[in-house]
C-alpha cells in the first residue's frame, strides 16, 4: 500500500512538473504548490532510503503512461520489480527494529 501511495504521489508530482516545464513556477497556483510539496517529500523519501533512482527513466515511465504508449516492461516485470522493492524496504525496517537499543548511561 505504501508503494502505491508513493507511486501515486510521484505521478502527481511529475504531472505537475511536466505541465510547468519551460515556464516560471507560479507558487500562487495550488497545483504548483501541491506538486512541489509532494515532490520535495517524495524526493526526500528516496534520499533517506538511499534509493538509486534514475530520474530520466522515472519521467519516461510517466510520460509513456500518460501518452498511452505500450509499456517497455510487461505488467509482470513491473509487479515483480515493485514487489522486490517492497521486500527490501520491509527487510530494512525489520533490521532497524531488531537493532538493540543502547542502555542509558
Amino acid at each position: 500500500m505504501k508503494t502505491v501511495v508513493s507511486l501515486s504521489c510521484i505521478w502527481l508530482l511529475l504531472t505537475t512538473v511536466i505541465c510547468v516545464a519551460g515556464e516560471g513556477l507560479d507558487f500562487e497556483d495550488d497545483g504548483v504548490r501541491l506538486g512541489y510539496s509532494i515532490g520535495y517529500l517524495v524526493g526526500g523519501d528516496f534520499l533517506g532510503q538511499k534509493k538509486d533512482l534514475n530520474r530520466d527513466l522515472l519521467l519516461q515511465g510517466i510520460a509513456d503512461a500518460m501518452a498511452g504508449a505500450t509499456p517497455r516492461l510487461t505488467p509482470e516485470q513491473m509487479k515483480s520489480t515493485l514487489g522486490e522493492l517492497q521486500k527490501a524496504m520491509a527487510r530494512k525496517e525489520l533490521e532497524q527494529v531488531a537493532k538493540p537499543v543502547p542502555e542509558p548511561q
